[in-house]
């Protein structure tokens, strides 16, 4: 290995609470994440880089519980 590099990315979300009762609630979120490594590898006499986008997109619920 000849050295790390850093990648800058993107993260943006949005999400919502709700409260059903005094200490019960539900949520959900949206999550996209975007960011693209650039992967240098050598292995024996060969050598090769990697160049790709990477996107995900996540999606979260559950409840909440409050005291």
């Amino acid at each position: 290995m000849t050295g790390v590099t850093a990648q800058l990315g993107f993260v943006g979300g949005a999400g919502a609470a709700f409260i059903l009762t005094k200490f019960f609630g539900e949520f959900a979120e949206y999550r996209f994440t975007h960011f693209r490594p650039d992967v240098e590898f050598q292995t024996g006499n060969a050598r090769g880089t990697v160049d790709t986008d990477v996107n995900t997109n996540t999606v979260l619920g559950g409840v909440t519980f409050r005291f």
